[in-house]
């Protein structure tokens, strides 16, 4: 069943509606829900990937966000939002689960998918153990140090090792192995995640 969204104006105006993969071909702007799972630690924050299986049409096994989805057009965004969550990574969250933290900007093209996407950014905060129970679209989930995706962005250094949250097993993550991200959502991103660690050591 074909999905249609919302497109809109630069501006952010509404100007109608479109086959999802229309809007990818004709670099459309429209609308996402992205939510990064972070977990503070004593040396460092943690932001959580998921690793998009090898059956994903676009990018197969690459890490990316920890949930995200399109919002279709007659959907509320958190409605949206939760259900992704819950088909991705099998989780089922409450509004209250989550915290919105403003719209981001994507505007990238691999052609023929251009990517022109205004993300509803939500973060959670993770205080204890989850358990995960990924959907047919996600093969596994880890968490990298904030301090090891700046290198990699950076390409300070040309892999990390992580540790996945379905196996308990090291893996060995390489820059090209991220989902490619404008490198400035990536710096937004970071930048907030380091703005909860300085709020929360005043």
């Amino acid at each position: 069943m074909s999905e249609i969204l919302s497109i809109f104006n630069e501006q952010g105006e509404k100007v109608g509606e479109k086959e999802r993969n229309a809007i990818h071909r004709d670099g459309d702007w429209h609308e996402t829900f992205h939510c990064w799972f972070v977990e503070e630690a004593e040396d460092d924050m943690h932001l959580y990937f998921q690793l998009r299986s090898s059956t994903k049409k676009d990018f197969p096994n690459v890490w990316d966000i920890t949930a995200a989805g399109h919002i279709l057009c007659d959907e509320e965004i958190m409605i949206a939002g939760l259900r992704e969550i819950e088909e991705e990574l099998g989780i089922s969250f409450q509004s209250e689960d989550v915290h919105y933290t403003g719209i981001q900007k994507i505007d990238c093209a691999f052609p023929p998918f251009i990517d022109r996407e205004r993300c509803h950014v939500y973060f959670h905060t993770v205080t204890q153990r989850l358990t995960f129970s990924p959907g047919e679209e996600v093969a596994d989930v880890m968490k990298m140090k904030l301090s090891v995706l700046e290198d990699l962005l950076y390409k300070r250094q040309t892999s990390a090792t992580c540790i996945s949250l379905l196996s308990d097993e090291e893996l060995v993550v390489e820059y090209h192995q991220l989902y490619p991200h404008n490198l400035d959502y990536y710096e937004e991103t970071i930048q907030k995640v380091s703005r909860m660690k300085n709020i929360k050591s005043l």
